[in-house]
């Protein structure tokens, strides 16, 4: 049996339960965030929260104007699009997998079923 990693824990670092997480006020927030052994990072949990400067907000989204009506959308034109898209994904992977199989140092990187 070979080992090919190793764990060492220094602290065991509290973190809220989920039910106090989810009866946070809007503004504040808590995480957790993972560390590679390369990038240790010793402060795993935290909890913050977010200030806002309300009237200057307020000030700005009394300032939004609506965007301009381009043209009329219906279901008909959003399929049209939607099946041009998927079309236009399906010609890019056929070129993209036939400049593959024509290079010769990239085609060995496929594999075909019949090798199976």
């Amino acid at each position: 049996m070979v080992l090919t990693g190793s764990s060492e824990n220094l602290i065991i670092q509290f973190f809220p339960e989920f039910e106090t997480i989810a009866g946070k006020p809007v503004p504040e927030f808590v995480g957790m965030v993972s560390d590679d052994p390369d990038c240790p990072i010793q402060l795993k949990a935290f909890h913050n929260r977010i200030k806002n400067d309300h009237k200057s907000l307020k000030a700005e989204v009394q300032n939004y104007k609506p965007l301009p009506k381009v043209r009329d959308v219906d279901n008909r034109m959003v399929q049209i699009c939607y099946i041009q898209i998927k079309a236009d994904i399906d010609n890019l992977i056929s070129a993209e997998f036939d400049k593959i199989v024509l290079n010769p140092d990239k085609s060995l990187l496929l594999i075909r079923k019949n090798q199976l």
